[in-house]
């Protein structure tokens, strides 16, 4: 997996991670047969040797949507604000008998695992569960003779410091978003054009007078 490269943004970070562990051809980015194994759902990545439907997922500390207990947590609890929503909008809610994007998939037999990480570096704890099991199967296929122990570290460092620089891109791009908006809305206050000011003609008593 090559560190010197810029990418793009987390799911970028996620496919390369997937093709070093499982191979170009094991980790399918945005596949169009998914109807068979995830029916309804088009997954970010598809697994076929683990049968394992990924969604990548980005979360914001400026989301709107969020409660207002839920931003008072974010403050101080990382993915508080949005973790819950993609999850309940993955998996839908036993407690109200709804269901989510990949119910039809999970129906199927298909795992599903949602990939969340936050602007501020967080990840939930399926994407680490998954960036560990990357890091095992990377290990196996890529075993060192000298240093058994090294490549499973050295491999998860590497992709944990790409999703740190694309979580830190994200926040970048949102501040600059924000402050932009702000700017802008604020240009547009002290802009406000005056009422336009209209020439005095005489009236008509006058202009009568003139004549």
């Amino acid at each position: 997996m090559r560190c010197d490269l810029m990418f793009l943004g987390s799911l970028n970070v996620w496919h390369h991670t997937a093709i070093a562990a499982f191979t170009t051809a094991g980790s399918i980015r945005e596949p169009a047969d998914h109807e068979s194994y995830s029916p309804g759902k088009r997954p970010d990545l598809y697994l076929p040797a683990l049968n394992l439907a990924l969604d990548v997922k980005t979360g914001s500390l400026f989301t709107s949507s969020a409660t207002k207990a839920a931003a008072a947590l974010a403050a101080h609890t990382p993915l508080a604000a949005t973790a819950e929503t993609f999850l309940l909008r993955a998996f839908g809610d036993p407690r109200v008998a709804s269901k989510g994007e990949y119910s039809r998939a999970l129906a199927a037999g298909t795992s599903v695992n949602l990939l969340i990480t936050e602007i501020t570096g967080a990840r939930h704890r399926q994407a680490e569960r998954f960036l560990r099991t990357c890091a095992s199967a990377h290990a196996e296929r890529y075993p060192r003779a000298d240093d058994s122990d090294g490549a499973e570290p050295s491999f998860y460092a590497r992709a944990s410091a790409l999703l740190s620089a694309a979580c830190l891109r994200g926040l970048g791009d949102e501040l600059r978003s924000r402050v932009l908006s702000s700017v802008s809305r604020a240009s547009l206050r002290r802009r406000a054009p005056a009422d336009p000011v209209r020439p005095l003609r005489p009236s008509a008593h006058k202009r009568a007078r003139l004549s």
